[in-house]
């Protein structure tokens, strides 16, 4: 009897072991990469847009963005892309987050420096 529990406890751990490999070539869902869409410094009062690129997320799946602690929205997905406008307050290091809602592990950041920004019609910049 005792010899029998025995052998379920390691034919448990064992079946454990092998769910947890996965299958080859799938890989997991979440946000792969964090960008920004700027030239140089980035600057207060300039618009930018983020872009969270995807593998394998469910089109129903939110991507949310954050400034830090700060929550920015949910992303617009397109295809294996999430975008969201984002237009810094403040001067600083700022870190940008992007990642699946809900228990998918992972979050992508991005560290922006922000300066004072120059708005000059056409085009803004960060000094």
């Amino acid at each position: 009897m005792r010899h029998n529990s025995f052998l379920r406890i390691v034919t448990a751990a064992g079946a454990v072991t092998v769910i947890g490999l996965g299958f080859p070539g799938t890989a997991a869902a979440g946000v792969d990469d964090l960008s920004i869409s700027k030239f140089g410094k980035a600057g207060t009062g300039c618009p930018y847009e983020l872009t969270a690129s995807l593998t394998n997320v469910p089109p129903a799946a939110p991507i949310l963005f954050r400034d830090g602690a700060t929550a920015l929205g949910a992303g617009v997905k397109a295809g294996d892309v999430a975008t969201i406008d984002w237009t810094p307050a403040t001067t600083g290091e700022h870190t940008l987050y992007a990642g699946v809602s809900g228990p998918a592990p992972g979050w992508k950041e991005l560290k922006v420096d922000v300066g004072r920004g120059i708005d000059l019609g056409s085009t803004c910049m960060g000094m």
